[in-house]
């Protein structure tokens, strides 16, 4: 798990810079509102890389506030790099262990889990390099 946790963290980095953040309206104002985008480029980067096949899980509450967020998941770990968007989410790493799924995911209703693969042809934005 160490070696994908410093992959997504550097991944996470990137998408924080300024230039990319400039380069892509999704991540204008990242993390906020960049939870679909940067989980989809993620899941590419992480197939790309190695680390396996993901599915790209899109979920939304049912409460009188329309809300909707994006992760990914594969049989082991969820993923979540843009979480830190939500004040009311307790702070949480990176990839968490499937197993260890946080409360607040688990309230969510899934709107779809789609393989990350049929979105292979998303624009790497500079980040094939990692």
């Amino acid at each position: 798990m160490e070696g994908l946790l410093q992959f997504v963290q550097k991944v996470r980095d990137a998408m924080e810079d300024e230039v990319i953040k400039r380069s892509y309206i999704g991540f204008y104002d990242y993390p906020a509102g960049a939870c679909m985008d940067a989980s989809t480029l993620l899941g590419v980067l992480l197939e790309r890389n190695g680390f396996g096949l993901y599915q790209l899980v899109s979920a939304s509450n049912e409460k009188g506030k329309w809300f909707s967020h994006a992760w990914l998941e594969n049989d082991k770990y969820l993923i979540d790099i843009t979480a830190d968007q939500f004040n009311n989410w307790p702070e949480q790493p990176l990839a968490i262990r499937l197993a260890d799924k946080p409360s607040h995911y688990k309230a969510l209703t899934i709107q779809f889990r789609n393989p990350v693969l049929q979105y292979n042809n998303v624009p790497d934005l500079g980040f094939i390099g990692l």
